[in-house]
């Protein structure tokens, strides 16, 4: 992969994640070319717009405020970390298991 197609693809995530902070979804959904989310390396999935798009807002109804960062860039894959509050709590969390690959 050529730097130039790594840089383009590790803004495109920045954007997209940026983007889930704010619940722009439409906006997030456009970072796609065919929305697909493998979680925890496959023990949950999401394929297709409106599996994402409910993926999106069910996973925010406890964590409104869920933050996350990219992690590792690995090839056609970008791994990030997602931190989560509760609305309970005042500080941010790191999430200890999932960890959420894109492709």
């Amino acid at each position: 992969m050529t730097d130039d197609l790594q840089t383009r693809r590790l803004q495109v995530a920045r954007d997209h994640m940026r983007l889930e902070i704010t619940h722009e979804w439409e906006a997030v959904l456009a970072t796609f070319e065919h929305p697909h989310y493998d979680i925890n390396d496959g023990q949950a999935v999401f394929d297709g717009r409106d599996a994402v798009l409910r993926y999106f807002t069910q996973s925010r109804i406890p964590f409104p405020d869920q933050g996350n960062e990219v992690l590792i860039p690995m090839g056609r894959r970008i791994r990030r970390s997602v931190s989560r509050r509760s609305p309970e709590r005042k500080t941010a969390a790191p999430e200890a298991g999932p960890r959420q690959r894109h492709c």
